[in-house]
């Protein structure tokens, strides 16, 4: 089961989130509510949810700033930003920050509906790799082309977006610029949906712990691999394999 956090500093905002979202029909389940931004980031250190829906402008964080943070560290965790202030500029941040949804208050059934379906159906698709030169991907040689050659090649070891940056000769913001421009992901989401294409196959090879496939897909721990395959799966490496077995875990 999917799981998701509600932030928001006004507690009749929690209970209409609550109320208007019907996360239990989409078989995700509330992990927490928190008052201000900073509460909800000690609680994601050690259980990253699935999904955030976050008002934007609260006492402690704002959640733009939430949504950046998980652009950085959480890159598949999926975020909805509620606002009572229709801003363009707070529109456009999101925009840039990735988030996947915005929407304004006071929330309407058909608006959250809508979105959530959108949430749903991005959920299922399976995630597909864009090969450098292939149609609709860029062409093999230009920057980002390059770039996505350079994590193929590397994808086993620490890649931090300096290295890559670096290795290109280019200026990392400006190469995590173009890079979300042209793919619609960042690059630290792209990484990971590499590390865990290899990790499948991995898994499927049957030879591996979970441990050894984790250090050869570039993870610094099994713990960290655990959580990004079963962001970018739906489910966890063990549960997985044990499908490739026919079998049905608890």
């Amino acid at each position: 089961m999917r799981s998701v956090i509600l932030i928001d500093d006004d507690f009749w905002a929690l209970a209409d989130m609550r109320e208007t979202f019907h996360f239990d029909r989409y078989g995700i389940e509330i992990a927490g509510e928190y008052r201000n931004a900073e509460e909800a980031v000690r609680a994601m250190e050690s259980a990253p949810p699935d999904l955030i829906v976050s008002d934007i402008c609260m006492s402690a964080g704002s959640g733009l700033d939430l949504a950046a943070l998980c652009a950085e560290k959480y890159p598949w965790t999926m975020v909805i930003l509620v606002s009572g202030h229709e801003r363009f500029d707070f529109a456009q941040e999101a925009i840039r920050q990735g988030v996947f949804a915005y929407l304004l208050k006071p929330l309407l059934d058909d608006e959250v509906a809508q979105t959530m379906e959108r949430l749903m159906k991005q959920w299922q698709e399976p995630k597909k790799i864009p090969v450098p030169g292939e149609p609709g991907a860029p062409a093999a040689d230009s920057l980002v082309g390059r770039a996505m050659s350079y994590i193929e090649a590397h994808y086993d070891v620490s890649l931090p977006l300096e290295t890559v940056a670096g290795a290109l000769y280019v200026n990392k913001s400006y190469l995590s610029d173009v890079f979300s421009k042209s793919l619609g992901m960042t690059f630290t989401q792209y990484k990971n949906t590499v590390r865990i294409a290899h990790a499948r196959e991995l898994i499927r090879q049957g030879s591996l712990s979970m441990t050894e496939i984790a250090h050869r897909c570039g993870f610094d721990s099994s713990s960290r691999f655990s959580r990004v395959f079963h962001q970018i799966e739906g489910i966890p490496p063990q549960k997985y394999a044990a499908s490739l077995n026919g079998k049905n875990p608890e």
